[in-house]
């Protein structure tokens, strides 16, 4: 049974929804917003965006009490130059990248560009080699994920990663002038893009495996039931992301 059409109020914005009663208890909320063009990958809407606005802010943090930003085109061409270095170092196609790192410009960027490369993007939570941490569960995550790469930006944590691994703080890149769409054509949507760790709470943490396609797919979905367009609260002034602007 279809019920009527509804504005939920979120955090996020309002989501503009019909509310269907299925059998069984079950209730399914439904975007009745048309659902835009799929792309192959989250990394062309990022591509598009520094093209058509370059200067537009898309990533921010605090670093020192001081906020930084950073535009589109930026955060392209940091991917992009950061992709061709990993793919110069012997990264490959299909290698798993783990990023050890909290949320913010470098993770975003180390993780994209693995993406790009056509690598598998693995964050894990800078917990796992916290001071007082189960040194055995990261060791048995990375031998289960069989890294080709870890990046750990903290120089206190890249101390404690488990010896046999490639590990490093930084992603050097020079200044010559690269071509990400040619990285983007060799991408599909049935490639492994991201594996997602679940929480290990009845044991081993599990690598919980996303396609470019899923990541597409979840994108949508947020940006088609939120009216993320209209928001006028500070923080949406300031962090503009890929799912507030797919739709425009």
């Amino acid at each position: 049974m279809r019920g009527p059409c509804a504005r939920l109020r979120s955090s996020f914005g309002d989501a503009d929804v019909d509310i269907i009663r299925l059998p069984g208890d079950v209730i399914e909320v439904r975007s009745r917003t048309t659902p835009s063009a799929a792309p192959t990958s989250t990394l062309n809407w990022l591509q598009h965006w520094a093209t058509v606005t370059p200067s537009t802010p898309f990533l921010s943090e605090v670093v020192d009490g001081i906020r930084v930003s950073v535009d589109y085109a930026t955060a392209w061409d940091a991917v992009v130059r950061t992709a061709f270095a990993l793919l110069g170092s012997g990264v490959g196609r299909g290698d798993r990248v783990v990023v050890v790192a909290h949320n913010g410009v470098d993770s975003f960027v180390v993780g994209h560009a693995a993406m790009l490369a056509g690598a598998v993007w693995v964050p894990i939570a800078p917990q796992y080699l916290g001071l007082g941490a189960d040194r055995t569960k990261i060791a048995q995550v990375l031998e289960k994920i069989s890294p080709a790469l870890i990046f750990v930006p903290d120089d206190t944590l890249r101390a404690r990663v488990p010896q046999g691994y490639d590990v490093v703080g930084q992603i050097a890149t020079d200044g010559s002038a690269f071509e990400g769409n040619t990285l983007l054509g060799h991408l599909t949507g049935g490639d492994r893009a991201k594996l997602l760790l679940t929480s290990g709470s009845t044991g081993l943490p599990k690598a919980v495996v996303y396609t470019h396609r899923m990541l597409v797919s979840n994108v949508r979905a947020t940006a088609g039931c939120l009216d993320v367009r209209h928001r006028s609260s500070t923080c949406s002034r300031r962090l503009v992301t890929l799912e507030s602007r797919i739709r425009r």
